[in-house]
């Protein structure tokens, strides 16, 4: 085959060709699920693309279009893919109410197709000929978008339920035996003594695996307040009841998990390398 025949097809050919195959393919999944019914809305699909292309001229900037023109126009493109979102919206009424998927198909499809005339008209103002890979600046179109939909679905996430565990003087074991002997594993508190204090007081005592949490939790404070009477952790108010949350204190890799008190460390899945943090809740609060 012609050298020639083969430079412009790949040149600009292969790209609108493929844009095309991809957006039939998308328009037939649109069309099944009933979400281009009104003409404005293939309109709108067919002018934004067009309109995404037109930079695509900037490559008459020739060499200092990278990475100059490059990093503009992703910068024009950021603010355009919110624009655009709520456009959809707008135009393609069915999408209101449909998952965000049905928005995001169409968002690429308008980068695909925008991407396949981007780089025709690249090619045909620059000598260099690679318009497909400038063409890439226009994804930064759909990171709004896509960033606006995860903060939605976090916040969207539910407050994760904990059980609260009350402790009175007169619901306190009070066991004498010491919970730092003829154990199997060491593990750490985080304790604020009162209520006021800035700074916490971290803790460490053994513990079995089977052993319920809140019963260890509740030796901790005994056994302390054995000790250090003078100034004792305070575990209850009652003027102002509360009781205690737990969790592992999160790390980077680690989110928190809150402790369920009525069970034990293993069925919780604490192990000795965790943090744990105690916290006072206040009843109405919980």
């Amino acid at each position: 085959m012609n050298p020639t025949i083969i430079k412009i097809f790949s040149t600009y050919l292969l790209a609108p060709i493929i844009a095309f195959i991809l957006g039939l393919v998308v328009l037939l999944v649109a069309q099944k699920n009933k979400l281009l019914g009104d003409k404005k809305a293939i309109f709108y699909i067919l002018l934004s693309s067009v309109l995404i292309a037109t930079p695509g001229l900037l490559g008459f900037l020739h060499v200092n279009f990278m990475p100059y023109g490059y990093l503009l126009l992703q910068g024009v493109y950021l603010p355009l893919g919110y624009v655009n979102s709520r456009l959809l919206l707008k135009y393609i009424k069915p999408l209101n109410g449909r998952p965000f998927g049905f928005s995001f198909l169409f968002i690429s499809t308008q980068i695909i197709i925008g991407l396949a005339l981007f780089s025709v008209l690249f090619n045909f103002s620059n000598d260099f000929h690679y318009g497909v890979w400038a063409g890439t600046c226009i994804t930064t179109f759909a990171i709004i978008p896509l960033f606006s939909q995860a903060f939605s679905s976090y916040l969207n996430i539910p407050i994760e339920i904990y059980k609260m565990r009350v402790y009175t003087p007169n619901n306190m074991m009070h066991l004498s035996a010491p919970i730092d002997t003829e154990e199997l594993l060491v593990y750490e508190i985080e304790i604020y003594k009162n209520p006021a204090d800035r700074k916490p007081i971290r803790l460490k005592a053994k513990a079995k695996q089977d052993m319920i949490f809140g019963d260890w939790f509740e030796l901790i404070v005994s056994d302390y307040n054995q000790k250090k009477f003078t100034d004792p952790i305070e575990y209850y108010n009652m003027d102002d009841p509360y009781g205690w949350i737990f969790y592992v204190k999160p790390s980077f890799f680690r989110p928190r998990k809150y402790i369920d008190p009525e069970i034990s460390f293993f069925e919780n899945k604490v192990i000795e390398k965790y943090l744990i943090v105690s916290k006072r809740v206040r009843k109405n609060e919980y």
